[in-house]
């Protein structure tokens, strides 16, 4: 895999983040009794940049997944309802894209992996994305904010699957 300026990018923000709280954590030892990074929570939002470090399409980028749909045809649960087939198609090629075995966490992925392993507070990661690299990763407390494309939950008896 191909590292980008990305990618470099996203890991030298995590490392800076980590000296900037390790600074103000060790201030805040010597003026107080308590560690009061335990109490600092970060939530973090990812979004299509990250997925494509991995050689993931993006949907609205040029020649992007939504070149040729329309968002509101394969992207809703009346599209569902007026073109099942259709729906299933488009989303078992987002599934199969994400089998190929050179898409793989990248180092981006691995910095929020570690930055969940290593900050003394809780790390969430919110995600626009619906693949499972950040899972991939390491990652855990991950919240996909357009649901997930490895799971589903049948219309009619509302059973959720994986």
């Amino acid at each position: 895999m191909q590292t980008t300026q990305e990618s470099v990018d996203t890991k030298l923000f995590v490392e800076k983040l980590f000296e900037s709280a390790k600074q103000k954590t060790s201030h805040k030892l010597r003026t107080n009794t308590r560690d009061c990074s335990r109490n600092l929570n970060i939530v973090i939002l990812t979004g299509a940049g990250i997925s494509a470090e991995s050689g993931l399409q993006t949907f609205r980028g040029a020649g992007g997944l939504w070149c040729g749909h329309r968002v509101e045809d394969v992207a809703t649960p009346e599209a569902f309802t007026r073109n099942p087939s259709m729906i299933h198609q488009f989303y078992n090629e987002r599934r199969n894209g994400l089998l190929d075995d050179n898409i793989k966490p990248n180092p981006a992925h691995e910095a929020l992996f570690r930055l969940q392993q290593d900050w003394p507070g809780g790390v969430t990661i919110v995600t626009q994305n619906i693949d499972n690299l950040h899972e991939q990763g390491g990652a855990e407390n991950v919240i996909h904010m357009h649901g997930e494309v490895f799971k589903s939950f049948c219309i009619h008896c509302g059973k959720k699957t994986e």
